[in-house]
């Protein structure tokens, strides 16, 4: 029998790929799907290209934001909180979607079954890096071993990967509720949502198989930051120096309780230079899920002296 499962696509000014998104989207393999479009304003053809999508694909709704909320992170977390009243009363799984990338025709049907199989509560998957300039594909590993406190400091993959379970998606409307999110600068729903099922003990599994074409492009919000040119590493060292770090963890402790073994790790972390270095030394490889990149994190911290 055919799963039920809902997309929801976050667009800004994507009208140069976002007919061949939704097209791969609605060649999706052995699952019934509804398409959820939520578009932040553009300024360009694409709310048009989507209204006429709507008008000839009964499983297509779309809706325009009243106010503008100028990310790509607030826009797929509102359109999270206010989905319910939306859906069919059948729809079993929620999937993310870019407005740039494009899927294999087994990507929904692979996760269903991977987060059946595995009893998980949120699915994620390495991916295929596509540099459009160039037409370079390299394969972007995300399936890495969890490790207690990754979730902390690290998404567990591109939110374009996830597909998560109806029950995860009350639980992420409950957490979400009345929380402050606009002022969360750097904000990740990528990151937030992998921090939200660890946090509450909800399995995860990570496919090591890759269903999506990960586009490159020069309008990118924040996918040419991954990548490993000289370019990609000055554009991270730039945030970082704009306090990643201290910012993001300044938003994850409205989720946790004062008292909590996660806020024990960040209060540390927070104590300046030293406490960067001492929760290093001390949680060590439990930080992050990939032993080369939490040595990369490390030399970032020792050579950060600002406070």
């Amino acid at each position: 029998m055919k799963k039920s499962i809902a997309v929801v696509l976050a667009t800004y000014n994507g009208e140069k790929y976002i007919s061949e998104q939704i097209d791969s989207i609605l060649g999706q393999k052995n699952v019934d799907l509804e398409i959820f479009a939520f578009d932040d304003g553009s300024s360009d053809k694409s709310f048009k290209i989507l209204e006429s999508f709507e008008s000839n694909h009964d499983n297509i709704q779309v809706y325009k934001n009243e106010k503008a909320t100028g990310s790509a992170a607030l826009n797929f977390l509102n359109a999270l909180l206010g989905l319910r009243d939306k859906l069919s009363p059948n729809i079993e799984y929620i999937s993310l979607s870019d407005q740039d990338d494009l899927w294999e025709d087994s990507k929904l049907e692979s996760a269903i079954n991977c987060l059946k199989e595995n009893k998980a509560e949120l699915y994620a998957s390495n991916l295929i890096w596509w540099e459009e300039a160039t037409g370079i594909k390299n394969q972007l590993k995300r399936d890495f071993d969890q490790k207690k406190y990754d979730y902390l400091f690290e998404s567990g993959s591109a939110g374009c990967t996830y597909v998560f379970s109806i029950s995860f998606l009350d639980l992420i409307i409950k957490e979400l509720k009345d929380r402050d999110l606009k002022n969360w600068k750097f904000l990740s729903h990528d990151w937030l949502i992998y921090f939200l099922a660890r946090k509450n003990d909800q399995k995860v599994f990570f496919d090591s198989n890759s269903h999506i074409m990960y586009r490159i492009h020069d309008n990118n919000v924040h996918g040419g930051l991954n990548g490993n040119s000289m370019s990609a590493i000055r554009s991270r060292l730039e945030v970082l120096k704009l306090g990643w770090y201290p910012e993001q963890i300044k938003g994850f402790t409205q989720f946790l309780q004062v008292d909590s073994p996660e806020m024990n790790v960040y209060n540390l972390f927070n104590k300046g230079y030293f406490g960067r270095i001492g929760a290093c030394f001390k949680y060590n490889f439990s930080l992050i899920k990939s032993k080369r990149k939490f040595i990369k994190f490390f030399l970032i911290q020792l050579i950060s002296f600002k406070s």
